[in-house]
């Protein structure tokens, strides 16, 4: 079995969604998890989910089907000065 990488890093506007989110994910079969953001990434709730780039499309069907708003997508490796914002229209569901 090969490891997840998890190179994407989804914010959200407040907690609720973050936790929601995890679980919805987790629940659909997501290999993602719950990380405290890095200072370079400003979000009101300061929780986002890591995920792998692959799961992307899937990923954003499944938090609109469960009417889960984010605010931003970044690709994030883990190092504290990696996050780059991707900039993705919200209507985007892969």
């Amino acid at each position: 079995m090969s490891q997840v990488i998890y190179n994407r890093l989804i914010v959200f506007s407040d907690f609720y969604f973050a936790t929601k989110a995890e679980r919805d994910l987790q629940m659909a079969g997501f290999s993602c998890k719950l990380y405290p953001l890095p200072p370079t990434i400003h979000s009101s709730c300061g929780l986002g989910i890591r995920f792998s780039a692959v799961d992307l499309g899937a990923l954003l069907q499944t938090l609109q089907k469960n009417q889960i708003t984010w605010s931003a997508i970044y690709e994030y490796t883990g190092s504290r000065d990696s996050a780059r914002k991707i900039v993705i229209d919200k209507g985007y569901v892969g």
